[in-house]
C-alpha cells in the first residue's frame, strides 16, 4: 500500500474474480432488476387501460391459467368469441408497451420470433 492506494495488481488470481469485476457484475445485476421493475409497472398501467371485462378474461386466461373452453363454460360467452377478444386485448397491451405487431409466418430478426402456421408464437433466440 502507497498513500493509502491499495494496488490491484494480483488481486483475482488463483480463479476468483476482481473486485471490480464483482462490482461490475453487481451493477449488471441491479440495472436488469431496475428494467424488470419498470416493464412490470408498465404492464401494471397497460392493465388499467382495459376495461373490466378485458381484466377479467387476462386474469382468467393468464393467472388461473383458464382453457379458452373453460372460461368459455363460465361465462357462457362463445369460444370464438372469447378468441376474439383475447386477440384484441393482446393487440392493446401489445401497442401500450410498444411492441411491434408480428405478422402469421413472418420472422422479426429483432426478436427472434416467427409464428407457426396457427398464429402461435415460436421462440426462435
Amino acid at each position: 500500500m502507497r498513500h493509502g492506494v491499495v494496488p490491484l495488481e494480483g488481486v483475482g488470481s488463483r480463479g476468483q474474480p476482481a473486485p471490480i469485476d464483482l462490482v461490475a457484475a453487481a451493477a449488471c445485476d441491479v440495472e436488469r432488476v431496475l428494467e424488470e421493475q419498470e416493464l412490470v409497472l408498465s404492464m401494471k398501467y397497460a392493465l388499467l387501460t382495459l376495461t373490466a371485462a378485458e381484466r377479467a378474461l387476462v386474469y382468467a386466461l393468464y393467472w388461473e391459467r383458464k382453457s379458452l373452453a373453460k372460461y368459455s363454460e363460465e361465462t357462457g360467452t362463445p369460444v370464438r368469441t372469447l378468441s376474439y377478444r383475447r386477440a384484441g386485448v393482446l393487440r392493446k397491451l401489445r401497442a401500450f408497451m410498444g411492441v411491434p405487431e408480428v405478422s402469421k409466418g413472418k420472422k422479426t430478426a429483432e426478436y427472434g420470433y416467427l409464428a407457426d402456421s396457427h398464429g402461435a408464437g415460436v421462440c426462435r433466440g
